[in-house]
């Protein structure tokens, strides 16, 4: 189907898209019904090149010019000048950190372990990082082994706890670690799993059909399909159940099929993650830190 370049003033900010965005070499983006939600977001896809099917429906645009208005006037203007544009209360641009998940393990006791967020660093000094609730194993002095995931890696060190702000009580300073372990999970690396998953093709009207999930990373899943037919580049979702923190996470993952191969009676497939949430998200990347790691609780 043809694609047209997709203008700025089709993409509405926190409006569902009429229609589905694709990149210039033809890969989904965004599906019909997500919303921008920031000029940043807008801004990135206008920049990079975003298109859509030439016969979507289109957002019409705030200001359209009417056809036959008047477009200028000679009447005395008796009516008041508008006056300057008023100020826009926001929020505080929060930048992001590059780390996706930090956490922390008490070395002695119970060997607790907490997920924290990462606010900065003071270099060679202190490590900030911030607690969702008060919890008396993080005190002062405490010796902790940390682990972070950030970009293709997990990160791990030994710190202490060196403060704890009076003021602020949920803000954690930790000293700079002195030695590091780097390991690389992503780029070609898949974790193992032993799921079962329910796969839904778009264009057959089904309960769906068994997955044996064998491996996932963090755009994309592995996994056999003992009796159901797909083709290299189709749409489908499916559905898994992901225990992360002791708890299970029903999910829904939209995929493109990328790789097919007949295996044991059955199809091998690779597939691509398309457009997932962001709460999605969070619970992959979190399942696939706590396989990587051996940190997953049973």
């Amino acid at each position: 189907m043809a694609q047209v370049k997709i203008s700025a003033h089709e993409l509405a900010l926190n409006t569902p898209l009429p229609f589905r965005v694709y990149s210039a070499a033809g890969k989904l983006l965004l599906n019909e019904g997500n919303c921008l939600r920031s000029e940043s977001q807008r801004e990135r896809l206008l920049t990079m090149g975003a298109f859509r099917d030439a016969d979507a429906p289109v957002q019409q645009a705030d200001n359209v010019c009417a056809g036959n208005a008047m477009l200028l006037s000679t009447a005395t203007h008796t009516t008041a000048q508008p006056s300057a544009p008023e100020l826009v209360h926001a929020r505080f641009p929060t930048l992001p950190t590059g780390i996706e998940l930090f956490q922390l393990t008490v070395c002695a006791g119970e060997e607790a372990s907490f997920h924290v967020r990462y606010v900065g660093a003071i270099a060679d000094q202190a490590l900030l990082v911030t607690v969702e609730d008060e919890c008396e194993a993080l005190k002062v002095g405490t010796e902790l082994e940390a682990k972070v995931i950030c970009g293709r890696a997990v990160y791990a060190f030994r710190t202490r706890i060196a403060a704890r702000d009076t003021r602020i009580t949920k803000l954690i300073q930790l000293d700079f670690p002195a030695a590091i372990k780097r390991h690389t999970i992503r780029k070609h690396m898949r974790i193992s799993t032993q799921l079962s998953g329910r796969l839904l093709r778009n264009d057959v009207v089904a309960t769906g059909f068994d997955a044996e999930v064998t491996n996932v990373c963090a755009n994309g899943i592995g996994f056999f399909l003992p009796d159901a037919t797909l083709d290299a580049g189709e749409h489908f979702k499916i559905a898994l159940r992901l225990k992360v923190d002791g708890r299970t996470h029903a999910v829904m993952l939209n995929c493109i099929a990328r790789s097919v191969s007949r295996k044991d009676n059955g199809l091998q497939i690779g597939a691509e993650f398309g457009v997932i949430s962001e709460d999605v998200r969070r619970v992959m990347q979190a399942y696939i830190f706590q396989q990587a790691t051996g940190s997953s609780q049973t």
